[in-house]
C-alpha cells in the first residue's frame, strides 16, 4: 500500500487522533502541523485561534485515559456519567476511587475466667474478643481497565 503525504487527509484543526506511528512517520504522513498531546503549547497556531484555554498548553495526554466531555448543557445524569461535568474540557482529573463500604465482623463479648483472656479482671465478666484478619493485597500498582497504547496527535494549523 503507497500513501501520498502531499493528499488533504480530511482532518481539520482541533482534531485528535490516534496512531500507533510515532510523531516523526506521523507527520510525513499527514499534511498540516500536528503535535503529540503532551502538554506543550500550541501558540501562534490555527489552533490558537479557536481555543479559549485558561493557560497556554494543550492537555497532556500521556500515560492517561480519555474520557468524553459530559457538557453542562446535555449532561447525562451524574449515575451514567462523569459526576464532575462542570470541568473545562482537556482539563485533566487525577485518579480515585468511588466511595464504598465493606462489612466487618463485630466483636463478641464472651466468658472467661480470672486472668484468662478477660480484659476486666472479673472472673465471670464478659470481655471482647476479636479475630485477627489478614486481607492480603495481591495486585499492582493502579486500577486500571484492560488498554492497548497508542500515541495521540492534534491538529494545529491547515
Amino acid at each position: 500500500m503507497t500513501t501520498n503525504s502531499t493528499t488533504n487527509d480530511g482532518f481539520q484543526v482541533g482534531d485528535v487522533v490516534f496512531s500507533i506511528l510515532p510523531i516523526d512517520q506521523f507527520i510525513t504522513l499527514h499534511k498540516g502541523t500536528w503535535k503529540y498531546l503532551n502538554g506543550e503549547g500550541y501558540e501562534n497556531t490555527d489552533l490558537a485561534l479557536h481555543l479559549d484555554f485558561e493557560n497556554e498548553k494543550l492537555p497532556d495526554a500521556r500515560g492517561v485515559f480519555i474520557r468524553g466531555m459530559n457538557r453542562m448543557d446535555q449532561s447525562r445524569s451524574k449515575v451514567e456519567g462523569d459526576i464532575d461535568s462542570e470541568r473545562l474540557i482537556g482539563s485533566y482529573q487525577k485518579d480515585g476511587i468511588k466511595k464504598h463500604n465493606h462489612k466487618l465482623p463485630i466483636a463478641q463479648e464472651q466468658y472467661g475466667t480470672y486472668g484468662e483472656y478477660s480484659d476486666h479482671g472479673n472472673p465471670g465478666q464478659p470481655f471482647k474478643s476479636y479475630r485477627e484478619t489478614t486481607i492480603q493485597e495481591d495486585g499492582i500498582d493502579e486500577t486500571r481497565p484492560r488498554n492497548i497504547t497508542l500515541y495521540i496527535y492534534i491538529k494545529l494549523s491547515n
